[in-house]
């Protein structure tokens, strides 16, 4: 008969291990451990062995670490594991599905816990915040949630108020500062009407300078903050303000101040380097410069006055004006004195006349009077011709013209 034994130091220098069940006195020198398959299944439980007895784990763990796990783990933890896990994991980490309320990965400081990583379905990952779904990731791409103006569901981390957020169906909307600015759909790119001093549509280097609208299917066109035109649906036009002489509302590129400007009141200006040339209203044009002169010289439209009966008269634009008369009988008498139809402004240039029922040529003496007649006279004899020394009929029809200004 051989008798053997170990002697035991404290601590103990071999580790005792003991199966699952078969000590309930937990001690620092025992390990507990279970028999599965003819294998030891779990490593690890409830007990906690002496720091200095560092144990390799190799297989899977299948229970729960409440430790610290220092090595290298490289089976699978399907258990809970609430220590620090400080060496390499080179397995697989599988996490419960979890659910928008109860996110499989969560933090430890969250209650509850409704805010980590979750498995929407089949090849979809979702977000969750406050146990809202907020995001998701799937083959198809990234989705948000639909958000608000106030809270745009793609928004900056500095300024929340700025960003992308479903506005309706079909419809994505832009917010800046929490106000609705642009809108992208189906029939395109929609802008908000803004203002004429701030256009909707504008520029980088000149906000003030744009496109806006007045809700009413009209288009206002800026210049840096003021009204220049207006693009006018009701009446299918294009209305640019009316302008001045100097600058006209209707210009050209290489000239800018010769063009067209309006008094507003149905009267069209005609412009040429910021000096008025011409003007046109209803009854037609109502001035023209000066033939001659300056243009800065006009006329208006009364000097452009007419008469065209047998005794009528034409106004000319330099101030030139034709006088006539047809058929002023030289009656028994051999002077007559012809009133003309409107008086010369300042003196009749010349006066002459003519037979209109004769073929004998015969003289006839027309003498200005003044500015607002002249005489004709008759000789009592034909002169010449034919007729020499025959009396001139008692009636002779007279044809005259008189120029004046």
């Amino acid at each position: 008969i051989v008798y053997y034994g170990v002697v035991e130091t404290s601590p103990s220098s071999i580790p005792r291990a003991v199966l699952l069940g078969s000590n309930s006195t937990a001690t620092t020198d025992n390990i507990y451990m279970s028999q599965s398959a003819g294998r030891l299944q779990q490593a690890i439980n409830t007990a906690s062995p002496s720091s200095n007895w560092p144990i390799d784990v190799t297989g899977n763990l299948t229970g729960n670490v409440t430790g610290n796990v220092t090595g290298n783990l490289t089976g699978n933890v399907t258990g809970n594991v609430t220590g620090n896990v400080t060496g390499n994991l080179t397995g697989n980490v599988y996490a419960l599905d979890g659910t928008v309320a109860l996110p499989s990965i969560s933090f430890s400081t969250d209650s509850p816990k409704s805010t980590g990583i979750y498995k929407i379905s089949s090849g979809n990952i979702g977000f969750a915040s406050g146990g809202v779904q907020v995001f998701s990731i799937s083959n198809t791409g990234a989705s948000a949630i639909n958000g608000t103006i106030a809270a745009p569901s793609v928004n900056f981390i500095s300024e929340s108020g700025l960003g992308l957020y479903k506005e309706t169906t079909h419809t994505m909307g832009f917010a800046a500062n929490s106000i609705n600015s642009l809108l992208f759909n189906e029939k395109g790119i929609q802008a908000i009407d803004g203002s004429e001093a701030h256009p909707s549509i504008s520029f980088i280097s000149d906000p003030t300078t744009g496109f806006a609208s007045d809700g009413a299917s009209d288009i206002t066109v800026s210049l840096s903050g003021t009204k220049v035109a207006v693009f006018s649906h009701a009446d299918n036009q294009f209305l640019p303000l009316p302008g001045t002489t100097a600058h006209p509302g209707i210009g050209f590129v290489g000239d800018r101040d010769t063009g067209f400007s309006s008094n507003g009141s149905g009267t069209l200006k005609v412009s040429s380097q910021g000096t008025q040339v011409a003007e046109f209203n209803s009854a037609g044009m109502l001035s023209i410069p000066i033939i001659g002169g300056a243009l800065s010289q006009t006329t208006t439209i009364s000097d452009f006055g007419k008469s065209f009966s047998t005794h009528g008269y034409q106004k000319l634009p330099s101030g030139i004006i034709l006088q006539w008369g047809y058929n002023d009988n030289i009656t028994g008498s051999s002077t007559i004195t012809v009133t003309f139809p409107i008086p010369f402004p300042t003196s009749c240039i010349v006066v002459t006349a003519s037979t209109s029922d004769i073929t004998v040529p015969l003289p006839i003496t027309a003498k200005v009077t003044g500015g607002t007649s002249c005489t004709l006279t008759k000789p009592a004899f034909y002169p010449t011709g034919l007729g020499a020394n025959t009396a001139v009929p008692a009636n002779v029809f007279v044809n005259w013209i008189a120029i004046g200004y």
